[in-house]
């Protein structure tokens, strides 16, 4: 299987960035270098990239100053939507979500990174388009959202994207606007 970024993704990408304006560059220093929760996708095909682009978007410079806690799953936030198709096994994402409330108590931390990527391999592999597997990183967003206002912790949206070829550059991480996404209509 390969793991470039295919054209149906790179549309829709370009679409939600430069159409509706639903995903917003993050430049260094957007994020507090505090602890942090990174709630994403083991796939270790992005894993350090992304990581060490978040130290970098943190002003910790190097992956290993980098404070994060890593509760990590095949499809990252989206399998917090209990009706994902990313969740295969029934009542899945209670299982997470009670992970995700865990990590969130039992650590303190008050700054959470939910994480989804482009390309990922877990949705291709179930035939989840990109508009359902980011539908479904905003339902498990919000879910996190929810818990997290009333313990003070802020929750970020956010979207990587490999571009590889494709894009000068390469790799970027997008803040999510879901308001202007209109996922539900896609």
């Amino acid at each position: 299987m390969a793991f470039a970024l295919m054209d149906e993704e790179y549309a829709y990408v370009r679409h939600l960035r430069k159409g509706l304006h639903a995903l917003q560059k993050i430049e260094p220093g957007f994020f507090s270098p505090i602890e942090t929760i990174f709630f994403g996708c083991p796939d270790f095909r992005r894993l350090w990239d992304i990581l060490n682009h978040q130290a970098h978007l943190c002003g910790c410079g190097e992956i290993q100053n980098l404070p994060v806690h890593l509760p990590l799953w095949h499809g990252g936030v989206a399998r917090l939507d209990p009706d994902s198709e990313l969740n295969i096994v029934p009542g899945s994402s209670e299982v997470f979500w009670a992970e995700a409330k865990a990590a969130m108590d039992l650590t303190g931390i008050k700054q959470v990174l939910a994480l989804t990527h482009f390309p990922c391999g877990w949705a291709r592999e179930r035939g989840v388009k990109p508009e359902a597997l980011l539908r479904s990183h905003e339902i498990g967003f919000k879910r996190l959202q929810a818990y997290a206002e009333d313990r003070g912790i802020i929750v970020y949206p956010t979207v990587h994207v490999a571009y590889g070829d494709l894009a000068p550059g390469g790799n970027k991480t997008y803040l999510a606007d879901f308001d202007k996404a209109l996922l539900r209509a896609a």
